[in-house]
């Protein structure tokens, strides 16, 4: 199971997305929040996925240990092939027991800090694909050319970091669906502020019908002079 590029990058536009849009429609703070306030409460489904990735990220540590030991058994001089195959295989060797106690190790802990990130858990399941590619050609070697117990070894390890990276997809599927409908809710909140600031800032254009109009005094007409009789 691999997520293509186009959906990896539609998780990198989500979580941007996400950021710009809580930096503008996050009011600025009053108050110093307390410790309740600081802290959001987490849904029940958020909980139960915190815990089931925190063993998924155990069982991952322990599949690359395990896996870095079995690499270092291999007798790839031994094995009944050309020079080009074996030092081929001896460079993938090396560059996968580097991954697994260096680079591998490092990307667990950034997951762990920061589980329901995208980011994070993003680059660790990109990086457990690379090592699974170049780890099972190792392995279809070694039962090529190579001892069967090196084989067995290796082929065990594959299932293993196969398992783990099929639930790392289908949980990269289910946290982008999270942070889809967080990225709605956030634009719904942009728009209604916009459109609070909107009315705010239209002049009023009613008129104070309680004024009383204002009357020009009509003025009186002479009175016709009396006429004095003859």
């Amino acid at each position: 199971m691999r997520i293509t590029r186009t959906f990896l990058l539609s998780l990198t536009l989500v979580f941007t997305s996400l950021f710009s849009l809580a930096q503008v429609a996050a009011p600025a703070p009053t108050s110093t929040p307390t410790a309740s306030q600081a802290t959001p409460a987490m849904s029940p489904e958020m909980s139960s996925d915190l815990a089931a990735y925190g063993q998924m990220l155990e069982q991952l540590q322990q599949a690359a240990q395990q896996t870095a030991t079995d690499l270092g058994r291999l007798r790839i001089d031994k094995w009944k092939t050309d020079s080009a195959t074996k030092q081929e295989s001896q460079s993938n060797t090396a560059s996968l027991q580097r991954n697994l106690t260096a680079a591998m190790p490092e990307m667990i802990q950034k997951a762990q800090a920061a589980p329901h990130d995208l980011a994070p858990s993003f680059n660790l399941y990109r990086n457990v694909n690379v090592v699974y590619d170049v780890l099972a050609s190792t392995a279809e070697n070694a039962g090529a050319f190579g001892q069967k117990n090196e084989y067995e070894l290796l082929a065990t390890d594959v299932r293993s970091i196969d398992q783990i990276r099929r639930s790392m997809a289908d949980r990269l599927n289910w946290l982008a669906g999270v942070k889809d409908s967080q990225l709605k809710q956030l634009n719904q909140q942009l728009v209604a502020a916009q459109q609070a600031k909107t009315q705010s800032q239209t002049p009023s254009t009613t008129t104070d019908t309680t004024k009383k109009k204002t009357t020009t005094p009509k003025k009186k007409k002479p009175a016709a002079a009396a006429t004095t009789p003859q």
